[in-house]
C-alpha cells in the first residue's frame, strides 16, 4: 500500500513547536484573531489576495486608461507583486507652512515624490522670484535649505503605487524643466501648480491658498480623520509633525524622502578634465572624462 502524506494546518513563516511567526506576507504582522496582516494603512487578507478595505486614493480618468491600476481598489501591489511591493507605500508627500503675521505671506506648499521601485525622488518647489506677483521660479537645487527647515512644515504623506510616483516625478521634470509661469497670488501660485501635478492622483480640490489645501488634503487623506471623523473639523497647524503614514525606515518618510534626493544629487558623476599642448599645432586642447 503506497504511503500517503498529509499536510495539515500549512503556514507561511517560520515556526517553533506550536508557536508560529507573526511575521508574515511581506513581513508585516498578521492579527492571530483575524489572520489579517497589518500593513499600517489598511490590513490585507492573504488568503484572498484583497485588502480588507479600499485603497483611499480618489478613482480618476487615469486610473481607468492604466491597466495596473485597475477599477478593484482592494487589489494588492496593482495586481502584480512580482513586480511590485506595497510595504507600507506612502510616496508622495505634501508640506505646508502655515502663513507668517505678514499680510502678504499666504504661506507655502511645495510636494515631494518618491518611486519605491526605482528609488528615484524630486521636488516641486515653486515661489515668486521677486516676492510678488510676477515672474515665478523653481527650486532647482539640492533641496538642503529646505530639508534644514523642514521642522517649519506640516508633512502629509500620501499612498501611491510606484507608476502613480512616477507619474508625478514625470511631471515635474517636465514642469521644472521648461519656463517657469508667472507667479500671481490669487490665481497661479505654489498651491495651484501641485494641485496641477497631482491632479490624477485626487489631489486637486481647486484652492488657491495653501492654508484652505492643507485643510482638505489633511480631511481628505489623513489617517487620523479616517478613524475619528469629528477631528475633520480640527485641522492641525503645528509644523514639524506627519499627519500622513510615515514609512517604517527608523525616521519620518520627509526626512527619508529629502534624505534619498540630497544622495541623488551628490552622486551625480564628477568629471576630470586635463589639458593638453599639441606642439605640431602650437595649440592646446582639454580631455574630460568621467
Amino acid at each position: 500500500m503506497p504511503c500517503r502524506t498529509v499536510l495539515t494546518n500549512l503556514t507561511f513563516g517560520a515556526s517553533v513547536g506550536s508557536a508560529t511567526s507573526v511575521q508574515q506576507f511581506t513581513g508585516k504582522e498578521r492579527d492571530s484573531e483575524s489572520g489579517l496582516d497589518y500593513f499600517g494603512a489598511r490590513y490585507y487578507g492573504s488568503a484572498l489576495g484583497r485588502w480588507t478595505s479600499p485603497d483611499k486614493l480618489n478613482l480618476t480618468s487615469a486610473r481607468l486608461l492604466s491597466p495596473t491600476n485597475t477599477l478593484n481598489k482592494y487589489a494588492y501591489a496593482a495586481n502584480n507583486p512580482l513586480k511590485f511591493i506595497d510595504p507600507d507605500g506612502r510616496d508622495v508627500t505634501i508640506f505646508y507652512r502655515p502663513p507668517t503675521s505678514s499680510p502678504v505671506d499666504f504661506g507655502h506648499v511645495l510636494i515631494g515624490a518618491l518611486n519605491q521601485s526605482t528609488g528615484k525622488a524630486g521636488f516641486l518647489d515653486y515661489y515668486p522670484r521677486g516676492g510678488g506677483n510676477g515672474p515665478g521660479q523653481f527650486n532647482l537645487g539640492t533641496m538642503q535649505e529646505r530639508a534644514a527647515t523642514r521642522d517649519q512644515f506640516l508633512t502629509l504623506t500620501v499612498q501611491t503605487s510606484p507608476e502613480e510616483a512616477q507619474q508625478v516625478l514625470d511631471l515635474i521634470t517636465k514642469l521644472t524643466g521648461s519656463n517657469p509661469p508667472d507667479y500671481a497670488a490669487l490665481s497661479n501660485n505654489c498651491t495651484t501648480v501641485c494641485q496641477d501635478v497631482l491632479h490624477d492622483l485626487g489631489l486637486d480640490f481647486g484652492d488657491v491658498f495653501p492654508k484652505d489645501y492643507w485643510a482638505d488634503v489633511y480631511r481628505n487623506f489623513s489617517p487620523a480623520v479616517w478613524d475619528n471623523p469629528f477631528k475633520a473639523f480640527f485641522v492641525p497647524t503645528k509644523p514639524g509633525v506627519e499627519y500622513g503614514n510615515p514609512r517604517n525606515v527608523g525616521t519620518d518618510f520627509a526626512t527619508f524622502l529629502f534624505q534619498v534626493y540630497l544622495n541623488q544629487q551628490l552622486n551625480k558623476p564628477v568629471t576630470a578634465c586635463v589639458d593638453a599642448h599639441d606642439d605640431k599645432g602650437n595649440s592646446t586642447g582639454q580631455t574630460c572624462s568621467q
